[in-house]
């Protein structure tokens, strides 16, 4: 058997079943978007959790620095009252510092919860899409 027979006859088992690989009628283009659709879902609904993941990461990255700079305000009030400038002012510098790291965050954080809440969207326009097309295919 020839590479074009085994070729042929594939495609007439294809098409017994019911199925035009080769048409270019509206049904198998449908059939094409439904099925590029599902694996465009597949692969966003896999990249989700990684971008959960990274913007829990960032919260609590967020949080820490928060308390790291409640805890600097605090030490630096301590060596106020005791009389130490040299040591409030290395920890004012490492507050400043703090506190700017602490806004980067915070805008990265809402970054990322834009993008969640977009890739989301994304997704549930994708499903209804998908749905669309899987009643108009199967009805």
């Amino acid at each position: 058997m020839t590479l074009e027979q085994l070729f042929l006859n594939a495609e007439n088992r294809l098409y017994n079943l019911g199925w035009f690989p080769w048409s270019s009628d509206a049904r198998a283009q449908e059939r094409e978007q439904a099925d590029a659709l599902c694996e465009d879902l597949s692969e966003r609904h896999a990249g989700l959790p990684r971008l959960h993941a990274t913007l829990d990461d960032a919260r609590q990255r967020w949080d820490e620095l928060v308390l790291q700079s409640t805890m600097l305000a605090s030490r630096i009030e301590a060596s106020v009252f005791n009389k130490d400038s040299d040591a409030a002012w290395r920890l004012a510098l490492e507050l400043d510092q703090t506190r700017r790291a602490a806004e980067e965050e915070c805008e990265r954080v809402g970054r990322l919860q834009r993008k969640a809440r977009e890739a989301e969207e994304m997704i549930l326009r994708l499903e209804s899409r998908l749905a669309q097309l899987q009643e108009k295919l199967y009805s």
